[in-house]
């Protein structure tokens, strides 16, 4: 399986290096997908970075956070939305 990413965090709440030189394009042009992230941010993510072309607006949270309680509260916000909350798997993500 591809790794997401190989570089661990010096401490667990560094995420500066997770960016994406398409988002501002994209959040210019959509700006729902930047309303999406910009929730995810105040929901305490860590980083929120759209994947791909914007398909996809994730946050990356950390350990002691519920993803199934900020997708609850999240989805009262975007009903049309389909959240997936998921979790690291070992000390990596891998995408599948």
């Amino acid at each position: 399986l591809p790794t997401f990413c190989e570089r661990t965090w010096p401490g667990d709440t560094d995420f500066s290096f997770v960016t994406h030189d398409l988002a501002r394009v994209v959040f210019g042009s959509w700006p729902e997908l930047r309303r999406f992230r910009d929730h995810l941010l105040s929901e305490g993510a860590g980083a929120a970075v759209m994947s791909g072309s914007g398909s996809t607006v994730y946050g990356i949270f950390r350990e002691t956070q519920d993803p199934g309680q900020v997708a609850g509260r999240l989805k009262d916000r975007f009903p049309d939305w389909r959240l997936l909350p998921t979790r690291a798997i070992e000390d990596k993500v891998h995408v599948v």
